[in-house]
């Protein structure tokens, strides 16, 4: 067509003769100038002749060249002929043009095969793979090209070859267009197998004659819907398409189908029954599908199928084919019947096959299904037949069956051929003439007959596979692992102990074990395992085999790299699935919504984003759903509401947003409903694009029909309006406690009374707008754990007061009056109400700065509050007016070192204009809770101040300068907020107890320049995203607890000047792993980074980016473990100083000892041993510096294989012979139990019973325990350098902590059972992971020193007479196990809150009163095997429901004052090693009345036996027992009244 877009153009000339044009569009003919300016004489002529005329132009220019019509029997198709055709010549011609379009549109020149082609001289039915009409008429009727390279697109105008039955262009990489095929057309075969078709869109209304079509192995996204109106289509193939969903329904119109095959299309739900209605159905091939369900019986009914292939809908993720074997006998011409790896079961019906023509060869593959019982005797009647049902659960062959040459039998002398006996298997399960049955190791090994595998050897070889897929090699514990023992033995491994199962894999518990890469699939194959826990390994798995897993119920994957649970809906009977903090991002699967048998389900702390679905609903057998911590965005669905038997719903820390759907209120099993914080990423509510989000709107439900709720968080949200007046009336049990979140909304109006009816209730709800609350509520005097007793503060803080909970919590925190001029209309603030403040000038402000910090006491108060005199004047401020920028408007205070002391008003952040604010070095307590008000604030300076928190300072958006260093910050770490500070250029927090790990979000500080850290306790492995502080100048973070690899990253700061990141104070192993180039730091002139632990060889081109080589450069990488040779690339620096003494360096470059200015001259002195001392030779410092500090020849003939030593070895073992004999002779060596070698000098002192040696010859470890040692060990112990491991335990001896300090690397320190005092002292060994000192005569309080040891891992002082109460070991972050169990502690139970490693405390035997903490271990791993002891105390109240977040916990309360346990933790059967799931709540504590020898509860073999004297729960006595120690009175006056009541 001639398109209408050249209407454009008034004059135009185009000529376009002798093409196929078929179309002039309408508007051009009217075009007058065109054609220069014959259109408006000759009208369209004048551009084109038109179809059926020609013109010897093909157009008409003059009078004379008119466009005249074709005579009879000619004809011109197009526009612009310039002569006429027959129509043989036109048919004939249009064929040839169709075939050339398609050879070049098909890169014809590429093919394998084009005899002919574009041969003019040969007629197109001579032309490679085209079949004409007949020898006599040239028409093509067929074309197949397969398999023969054709490339590109082919045009539609293939299809219009009028004759053309047959297309075969499978195996070529082509795209047909049908689109534009406008009428029917002949086509009756078309094949296109393999390649790459999406569509075949256009089909429809063009195909109608179609019969066969071959469309296998294409990339089809769906079943093509243009199939079903292909009514003549009697050969369908379809199979290895991705068409996804169930077989549709409209095939159903194609009644003249004989053969279909859809193998591997990735169908799922039921067979349809309908497929019983295509009655011409010959053969059906579905296999390797996910169908599901029954063989429906009109299946069976198709009298004339001969194949029907079911086989395998497992392997692709389906549960497969169920229900039981139809007997197919309606089918006299069956001759193949394949239903292999289902999940068939029932027996083989006796009527099976009974129509079939007994005559013909029958193929019958019934294999890996649940078939169970005997072959039915029926079945000899069919003579010749394969019949294959190895691996079902078939118990009896009759003898007539054995008998039939079946299964191609040459011999019958037994049953072999039809299936493996029992206790035998083989591959195929039965035999061949190739291939026997071969015996099982045992017997036991196989129960029925064709089993394929011994299930021993199976399982043993597929823990093998995992063992080496997942690194077992360097497991943390691999017992037994590979070896020829029971895998029953196995650590990790639990097997059945009973029945059928026994002895086979039950569960495989390795969490934490340090399993890496990923698990084979086929573990999946453990088919009696019902546990899988994996969990904190760094491991992934595929799910593709986890139908076969028909027994696993409990899937245990958090803290693992499993990112995708692709086929994870296959798990025919998962239970309880966990995959929390797994980094997942994207929407939470739609596959997930298939579990629907899933009772729980943990998806905690990742990354999911989109919205819930509404398929939430479809999950009904849900009890537990957890999704707190993700980006999940939308409306909360109410489908939600079918959750009915749901009785934790955790949404929270999302993105809902909407209102909170009033469905919520019809989950009357409910009892923990969590929606609080809903607003985004961080805590102030903050988006990642930095708008606030609103989270969930509109009001509080009254919740009134939930009975069972115990808990409910919906705070940081936006709800408003009142707490309705019937909020939770339906709660049954108002004497149980009952926790309520509602902080941080915008609620208004008085509490309602009605509340009062709660005995017990944490209410929170701080931070809105409530105006009253009532007397009722002030009187309950178990609320908010009992501090309500000394006021209605502990609710909500009185209009007028704040503190940052908006609620008194303790004595040490009340509610304060608010700062001058402001005030609080509300009960429960947070902050005061400062707006009024503006109101104040700056005169005032400045007044109430001199009033608050004791302004008459100042060292320098020249001017202040003079009132004849400018605040510009005064001491220490400083105006814009000085600099011409403005009036008296204050910009700076400058006060340091000025004897300033209090409380720092707010109020000053409210100066408009204040820019520097200098307070440095005064005893000054500073909140910060207003520093959002100083916008303009770029220069704060509190050095040695009484600065202890940084709450709120990520108000300060406009700092560029902070400095904090020197004060005290108790071990936190920095806040999220503190990374907000993204215009900060210098900041200082150096000597300041700042605690943590350094953040992630340091990247955002990408304006920062210096940063001092320098002599804190940050601890943990530096963050990569340091990288992204391209124009920091100066790193120092020395003198703290980092530990792992220096990130490459680093080298991205290409500013950089000077890195500080040495210890040598502190008492940790320090960075370790290779050392990084730093290649691409052009102006790097300081590098330190000595007594940390590096490894490995100095790198070719280190330092290799820095640009000026004449500058001096300082390099420290001192007390290290780098090996090999100093690099003669660094020759290229002048002026190099590197201190690498004290490593392992073998070598210098020769080329670096001639570099005189290098070591400040010293190298053009002394040559190398200016850089190290050579080998056999020392000092002090490893080189040799001045003419009075040379390198000094080692002694002795043992050589030091390393230049640069400190200390010779013979130096070295000499002096630490020396201790080890004065400890010898202290502790009484003659008469120790064993002393081989010592004090014999032909023994070298690392061969000395109980010593051994590092890689150095230096003593490592000196274990002595139980060795009869007596006396006092000599404090020069301590002075061996390199001593790591001290056990002493077990020997009378008087050991003392004097001089401990000096023993850097001492990490392990054994003294239990050794008579030992006193601790005192113990906090100076600051690198101590673990302590015991258990069995010993230890009195008094716990010394405060022990905060010291913060790298403790497990400290025991179990079994002493320490008295006092329990510390919180805060700053010992690392700990996991804590013992202090048999002492005299009294007080109340710590919480433990912030130690996230700690699993494992004893406290048990002591004085503790109190209830136990519902925040008890609240930061440890939910999912980690977790020891509790606090047996035989004082201890009251409730077993806490929030214990209920460990699934694996063993908890001893026996003998307390215990009254009751919250009813849901007696649903946690995996506590106390599965006694909880034998006996419930008596499982955890005996119940009142009864008691339990030893345990007070109920274990295997020992039950809870009746007592009436048991006045509490868990008691081990029946009578006077633990450390509830009631007087002899007491117990008489109990019996008296049990006794009262009986009679």
């Amino acid at each position: 067509k001639l398109p209408a877009s050249l209407t454009q153009f008034d004059k135009l000339t185009i000529y376009l003769a002798g093409n196929k044009i078929s179309e002039i569009a309408d508007g051009l003919c009217l075009k007058e100038g065109w054609m220069k300016d014959q259109v408006a004489q000759f009208k369209c002529d004048a551009i084109l002749c038109p179809p059926g005329t020609y013109s010897k132009y093909g157009r008409q220019h003059d009078v004379k060249s008119q466009c005249d019509s074709c005579p009879i029997g000619g004809t011109a198709p197009y526009y612009g002929s310039s002569e006429c055709f027959s129509e043989e010549d036109v048919q004939s011609f249009s064929e040839r043009t169709i075939l050339k379009e398609f050879f070049q549109a098909t890169d014809g020149t590429n093919w394998k095969a084009s005899d002919n082609w574009m041969n003019s001289d040969e007629s197109i039915c001579s032309w490679f793979g085209v079949t004409c009409v007949s020898s006599t008429e040239e028409s093509i009727v067929s074309i197949h090209l397969s398999q023969n390279g054709l490339n590109g697109t082919v045009s539609s105008t293939l299809f219009q070859l009028p004759n053309l039955v047959e297309i075969n262009l499978s195996g070529n990489n082509v795209l047909i267009d049908y689109t534009e095929i406008n009428n029917p057309i002949p086509l009756e075969y078309l094949n296109i197998d393999s390649t790459g078709a999406t569509t075949i869109n256009g089909i429809a209304h063009s195909m109608n004659n179609l019969k066969l079509l071959h469309a296998t192995d294409n990339e089809f996204p769906s079943f093509p819907s243009a199939i079903m109106h292909l009514t003549n289509l009697e050969v369908l193939y379809l199979s290895n398409n991705n068409l996804k969903g169930e077989i549709p329904p409209a095939i159903h119109n194609l009644k003249n189908l004989t053969y279909f095959a859809c193998s591997a299309c990735a169908f799922n739900g039921e067979l349809p029954t309908w497929l019983g209605d295509l009655q011409r159905l010959e053969y059906i091939d579905l296999d390797k599908n996910t169908l599901s369900g029954p063989i429906p019986i009109e299946l069976t009914q198709l009298s004339t199928l001969k194949h029907l292939d079911l086989s395998d809908q497992i392997s692709q993720g389906g549960l497969g084919l169920n229900g039981t074997l139809p007997d197919f006998s309606s089918l006299p011409e069956l001759m193949e019947l394949s239903l292999m790896n289902n999940q068939i079961s029932g027996s083989i019906p006796q009527s099976f096959l009974g129509g079939v023509d007994a005559s013909n060869l029958i193929l019958i593959d019934l294999r890996k299904n649940e078939l169970s019982g005997s072959i039915p005797t029926t079945l000899t009647a069919i003579t010749s037949m394969n019949f294959y049902v190895a691996d079902n659960k078939i118990d009896d062959i009759p003898q007539e069956v054995c008998a039939m040459s079946w299964n191609e039998a040459i011999s019958v002398d037994n049953c072999d051929h039809i299936l493996c006996p029992v206790g035998k298997f083989n591959d195929l399960g039965r035999s061949t003439p190739s291939e026997s049955c071969v015996s099982c190791p045992n017997a036991n090994l196989t129960i029925h007959y064709g089993s394929t595998e011994c299930l021993e050897d199976l399982e043993k070889d597929i823990l093998n596979g995992f063992f080496t897929a997942t690194s077992g090699k360097e497991w943390t514990n691999k017992d037994n692992w590979l070896s020829d023992s029971d895998v029953c033995n196995w650590y990790g491994i639990s097997c059945h102990a009973e029945g059928e199962k026994k002895g086979h894999v039950q569960s495989i518990r390795l969490s934490g074990n340090g399993l890496v890469g990923d698990i084979p699939s086929d573990i999946f194959g453990l088919v009696h395992m019902d546990l899988l826990e994996v969990k904190h390994n760094k491991v992934s798995i595929s799910f593709d085999q986890v139908q076969n897993a028909v027994s696993l119920m409990t899937l245990h994957l958090s803290q693992t790299r499993v990112k995708s649970i692709e086929g994870l809906s296959k798990a025919p009977n998962l239970r309880s699935l966990h995959m929390t903090s797994n980094e997942i991002t994207g929407p939470i699967p739609e596959e997930i919504y298939l579990l629907t048998n899933l009772q729980r389900l943990y998806l905690n702390y990742n990354k999911y984003s989109g919205t819930l679905s509404k398929k939430i609903g479809q999950m009904t057998s849900l009890s537990e759903l957890y999704v707190f911590s993700n980006s999940i965005s939308g409306t909360i669905p109410t489908e939600i509401a079918n959750l009915t038997g749901i009785e934790v719903l955790g949404l929270g820390e999302n993105k809902f947003s909407g209102g909170i759907p009033d469905e919520l209120n019809t989950l009357t099993k409910l009892q923990i409903l969590s929606l609080q914080r809903e607003t985004g990423f961080d805590q102030a509510g903050v988006t990642a694009g930095g708008e606030f989000a609103d989270g969930l709107v509109g009001t509080v439900p009254a919740f009134d029909n939930l009975s069972d709720l115990k808990e409910l968080y919906l705070g940081d949200n936006s709800l408003k309006g009142t707490i309705p007046e019937n909020f939770l009336r339906g709660v049954s049990d108002t004497s149980q406690p009952i926790k309520v979140d509602l902080t941080l909304n915008d609620l208004e109006g008085t509490l309602p009374s009605t509340l009062a009816r709660f005995e017990d209730m944490r209410l929170f709800v701080a931070g809105n707008k409530i105006s009253g609350v009532p007397n009722e509520i002030c009187n309950k005097s178990k609320w908010m754990n009992g501090l309500v007793s000394t006021g209605c503060d502990a609710i909500l803080c009185r209009p007028g007061t704040y503190n940052d909970y908006g609620r008194q919590i303790s004595d040490d925190v009340p509610c304060e009056p608010c700062a001058l001029n402001s005030s609080t209309m509300f009960y429960g603030s947070v902050v005061c109400d400062t707006d009024e403040a503006d109101e104040f000038d700056e005169r005032s402000i400045l007044f109430e700065l001199y009033r608050a910090l004791g302004g008459k006491d100042w060292d320098n108060k020249n001017f202040w509050l003079e009132d004849d005199v400018s605040i510009c004047d005064w001491h220490g401020i400083h105006c814009a007016s000085e600099d011409n920028s403005g009036g008296d408007t204050v910009t700076k205070i400058e006060l340091s070192f000025n004897g300033l002391e209090g409380t720092l008003p707010s109020l000053v952040f409210h100066l408009p204009s204040l820019k520097v604010l200098n307070l440095h070095n005064n005893q000054v307590d500073v909140s910060l809770n207003d520093l959002n008000r100083a916008t303009n604030l770029e220069e704060m300076i509190l050095d040695s101040t009484n600065l202890k928190s940084l709450r709120s300072i990520g108000g300060g958006k406009s700092l560029k300068v902070l400095r904090l260093k020197d004060n005290f910050f108790g071990g936190t770490a920095l806040p999220d907020e503190f990374f907000d500070l993204t215009n900060l250029e210098r900041l200082d927090i150096s000597n300041s107890e700042l605690g943590g790990k350094l953040s992630e979000r340091i990247g955002q500080l990408t304006n920062l320049k210096q940063f001092y850290s320098h002599k804190n306790d940050l601890s943990g492995t530096l963050p990569s995203q340091l990288g992204m502080l391209k124009d920091l100048e100066v790193l120092q973070l020395s003198e703290n607890y980092i530990f792992g690899n220096l990130p490459e990253e680093m080298n991205k700061m290409t500013s950089m000047k000077s890195i500080f990141i040495d210890s040598f104070t502190k008492n940790s192993a320090g960075i370790s792993g290779p050392l990084i180039a730093f290649d691409q730091m052009p102006f790097l002139k300081d590098l330190y980074l000595g007594s940390n632990s590096l490894t490995g060889t100095i790198p070719f081109d280190f330092l290799k980016g820095i640009a000026d080589s004449d500058m001096p450069v300082n390099i420290g990488l001192d007390s290290n473990r780098l090996t090999g040779t100093l690099p003669a690339d660094l020759s290229r620096f002048d002026q190099l100083n590197i201190n690498i003494a004290g490593n392992m360096i073998s070598e210098i470059a020769e080329a670096l000892c001639s570099m005189n200015l290098w070591m400040e001259g010293a190298v053009g002195k002394y040559g190398c041993a200016a850089i190290l001392c050579p080998v056999e030779t020392y000092n002090d410092d490893g080189r040799q510096s001045s003419a009075e500090e040379p390198c000094i020849q080692c002694k002795g003939d043992e050589p030091t294989p390393f230049l640069g030593n400190k200390i010779c070895t013979i130096e070295q073992k000499s002096l630490e012979k020396d201790i080890l004999v004065k400890l010898y002779k202290s502790t009484g060596g003659e008469n120790w139990k064993e002393k081989t070698g010592w004090l014999d000098d032909k023994v070298d002192i690392c061969k000395w019973h109980g010593i051994s040696c590092g890689s150095s010859g230096a003593v490592q470890s000196v274990l002595l325990g139980s060795n009869n040692l007596v006396g006092t060990p000599p404090k020069e112990l301590f002075e061996l350098p390199n001593l790591e491991f001290l056990w002493l335990y077990s020997n009378p001896i008087e050991f003392s902590f004097d001089g401990i300090e000096k023993a850097m690397k001492l990490t392990s320190l054994l003294l239990d059972s050794t008579g030992l005092k006193s601790v005192t002292g113990i906090g100076r060994a600051e690198s101590l992971v673990e302590f015991d000192a258990r069995f010993n005569s230890l009195t008094g309080p716990l010394p405060d020193e022990i905060k010291n040891l913060r790298n403790l891992e497990s400290f025991s002082v179990a079994n002493n007479g320490l008295t006092g109460t329990i510390p919180s070991f805060s700053n010992s972050i690392k700990i996991h196990s804590i013992r202090l169990g048999g002492n005299r502690f009294e007080g109340p139970v710590p919480g433990f809150e912030n130690l996230k490693s700690l699993t494992s405390i004893d406290l048990g035997g002591n004085r503790l009163a109190g209830s136990i903490p519902s925040t008890l271990l609240q930061s440890a791993n939910p999912e980690a095997q977790v020891t509790i002891d606090l047996s035989s105390n004082m201890l009251k109240g409730t077993v806490p429901k929030e214990l209920g977040r460990f699934e694996d916990l063993t908890l001893l309360l026996r003998d307390n004052q215990l009254e009751e346990i919250d009813v849901s933790l007696c649903l946690n059967g995996r506590w106390n090693d599965g006694d909880v799931d034998t006996f419930k709540c008596d499982g955890i504590l005996c119940g009142k009345g009864t008691y339990a020898p030893s345990t007070g509860r109920a274990t295997k073999g020992v039950g809870c036996t009746p007592c009436d004297l048991s006045m509490f729960i868990g008691s081990s006595t029946c009578g006077v027992s633990g450390s509830s120690k009631r007087s002899s009175f007491a117990v008489a006056m109990a019996l008296i009244f049990s006794i009262c009541i009986i009679f």
